[in-house]
């Protein structure tokens, strides 16, 4: 099985941690089966995914979701995250969310361990 780098940052729903570097960005989370934002991420992906499927459009804007927006508050997302939006970008069947600058990055002081994934 694939190995990835982990952050020592978490969900503050279940406590699953988030990947470091990965292709679909950085709300990528190694969720627990019941959490509740993992719910609202897999809605929003199978939306996304509809949404390439009819339109045929791999790139698009959309507005930030509440999980989107509570998830980068974590990972330290600053400002207001109100009217944000959420740039998704499907590259090799991948799909890689983005937000404007500032990005919020991963603590690189944090150990780092690897988890399978």
């Amino acid at each position: 099985m694939r190995q990835r780098e982990v952050t020592e940052r978490f969900c503050p729903n279940c406590g699953g941690v988030f990947f470091r570097d990965h292709p679909g960005g950085v709300l990528e989370c190694m969720h627990r089966y019941d959490c509740g934002l993992l719910v609202a991420e897999d809605g929003t992906r199978a939306a996304d995914h509809h949404r390439v499927m009819t339109t045929g459009r791999r790139r698009f804007r959309r507005p930030a979701t509440a999980a989107e927006r509570q998830l980068l508050a974590e990972l330290g997302y600053p400002g207001d995250l109100t009217g944000l939006a959420t740039s998704v970008d499907y590259v090799s069947s991948v799909r890689h969310r983005a937000w404007p600058n500032p990005t919020p990055t991963p603590d690189t002081t944090a150990s780092r361990r690897s988890n399978t994934r």
